[in-house]
């Protein structure tokens, strides 16, 4: 009798803690897997930086960026990836189920080589409309139809629309009557204003673009720049603009300064500091800024001595602030600037790469809400560098995001569903893709609709289940309960065999 109680209580005690050993294999590897699989959609064998991303009313996804055609990838430990001297597009939607080889679409002129910060959108008229940086020249502007974008003889691009030297970062936006709205910050240019961000607009699709006019303030004859310009629209057909001003020789924000314009561009308000160093503080970098459903607009930048996230909010349309509020608890990190877009229900979704540990961190301010708690949505290694990021939300709630990798020069995409509902597909589609087959049938080309299996060129994501898991993100969690498991079938496997044997022994 004693001994079949001790061997009960043995075999209890190996099937617990088998149990357990199961139980925390499975949970280490759950706690590794990715937001959504990670795409390299460059495929480059030299550096691609500064991607810009836009979503379509149809579903489609478009990329661009930069990259030095026949360059090299940068070698360790970390040399400077090299400036752009070609652009290179990308799409992605329902109808091909891939990413398309990347297209040499805007080659620079042999005078002026590089070519930095596009800002890339789509019009509901079906075409896509580019800006972006041609450093000699000045600030240029291309379109292309949506269904033929890949081919570079479907691009059009124009004469400077800025003559500068040394355009920085500039910022598009498409309103609902088609109008382009550009903000760029200017090192140098013919017509004065150095230092200065400017704004620009053009009512007829680009064929023409109103003198630029001075949106800051800042003494040309002084060693200040005003740089990182971004802007929204409000609901009222305003216009809201945030930059940062720097000086030399960190050339990092000391200032955020914001403007408005209530008549679409036309004119606008005198800058007001709405951001600065406080004591002790090294950080006033990097502002985003979005409008939301509910009339509220919302900021959020680089703060402090290390590089934390403080957030403003104004409840008038930019006549007044909330105080300034530190979010994010102790995640700190910049990698060139964060992305903030806000959704139809008047959510706000941020993404940024942050710090410690290491990786690319997602949270969600809901219409009437707090800010959520930062999860880190992507942390391996291998990603935990992307700098850079651009977001674009497609069909109300399908969020994309493109990121360059600092220390291999990769354009890296990924996406997720969010809570918000989805938003049908247009019935309407654009003129562009209705003519796409005749333009390929009279030598203007037009992009393949053929499906990933059909042409391995073609770069297509990993399948999801219906959690929105990848399969092969699947593939390791059932992997894991397997092996999880196969101590407790080998234990169980010896207990009986123990048993049969301490049976026949009596």
């Amino acid at each position: 009798m004693f001994r079949n109680l001790l061997f009960q209580q043995r075999y209890r005690v190996a099937v617990l803690l088998a149990f357990c050993v199961a139980v925390f294999g499975v949970t280490q590897v759950e706690s590794q897997e990715f937001w959504t699989p990670v795409v390299d959609i460059s495929q480059t064998e030299s550096s691609a930086t500064w991607p810009t991303i836009a979503t379509d009313q149809w579903g489609g996804v478009h990329v661009v960026w930069a990259q030095k055609f026949g360059g090299k990838l940068p070698a360790p430990p970390r040399r400077p990836l090299e400036l752009g001297d070609t652009l290179y597009y990308s799409r992605w939607d329902d109808e091909i189920n891939a990413w398309t080889p990347p297209a040499d679409i805007i080659i620079a002129d042999q005078d002026a080589p590089h070519l930095i910060h596009p800002s890339l959108k789509v019009g509901n008229d079906g075409f896509i409309y580019a800006v972006w940086s041609d450093i000699k020249i000045g600030l240029r502007f291309g379109r292309a139809p949506m269904g033929t974008a890949s081919n570079t003889r479907s691009w059009e691009v124009f004469e400077p629309i800025v003559e500068a030297q040394g355009v920085d970062r500039s910022h598009l936006l498409i309103d609902d009557d088609g109008s382009l709205h550009v903000l760029y910050s200017r090192v140098a240019s013919s017509d004065g204003g150095d230092g200065n961000v400017a704004y620009i607009r053009s009512d007829d699709k680009g064929d023409t673009w109103t003198r630029s006019r001075i949106v800051s303030a800042v003494n040309s004859d002084l060693p200040v720049a005003s740089l990182k310009p971004r802007m929204a629209f409000d609901d009222r057909g305003g216009i809201h603009a945030v930059w940062v001003e720097a000086t030399p020789p960190r050339w990092l924000g000391e200032k955020i300064y914001y403007a408005s314009s209530p008549d679409g561009g036309d004119t606008w308000t005198l800058p007001a500091l709405i951001g600065q160093l406080k004591a002790g503080e090294k950080w006033a970098e990097a502002p985003n800024i979005e409008f939301t459903r509910d009339g509220k607009l919302h900021l959020v930048y680089t703060c402090g001595f290390n590089p934390h996230r403080c957030y403003r909010v104004s409840t008038d349309y930019g006549q007044t602030w909330s105080v300034r509020e530190r979010i994010f608890a102790d995640m700190q990190s910049l990698a060139g600037w964060d992305s903030m877009v806000s959704d139809a229900e008047g959510n706000l979704h941020f993404i940024a790469q942050l710090r410690e540990p290491e990786g690319i961190y997602y949270s969600t301010l809901p219409e009437g809400g707090e800010w959520n708690p930062v999860v880190r949505v992507v942390d391996a290694p291998k990603y935990a560098q992307a700098h850079f990021p651009e977001a674009s939300l497609v069909l109300g709630n399908q969020l994309h995001i493109v990121m360059q990798n600092e220390g291999i020069g990769d354009i890296w995409h990924f996406q997720v569903e969010t809570d918000s509902r989805p938003a049908p597909v247009s019935d309407t589609l654009p003129v562009t893709r209705e003519n796409e087959d005749a333009n390929s049938a009279d030598g203007q080309a037009g992009d393949s609709v053929a499906s990933a299996e059909e042409d391995p060129r073609l770069i297509a994501p990993e399948p999801f289940n219906d959690e929105g898991q990848s399969s092969g993100a699947m593939f390791n969690q059932q992997t894991a309960l397997m092996i999880g498991f196969i101590p407790v079938g080998l234990l169980v496997l010896g207990v009986v065999i123990y048993t049969l044997r301490r049976r026949r022994s009596y």
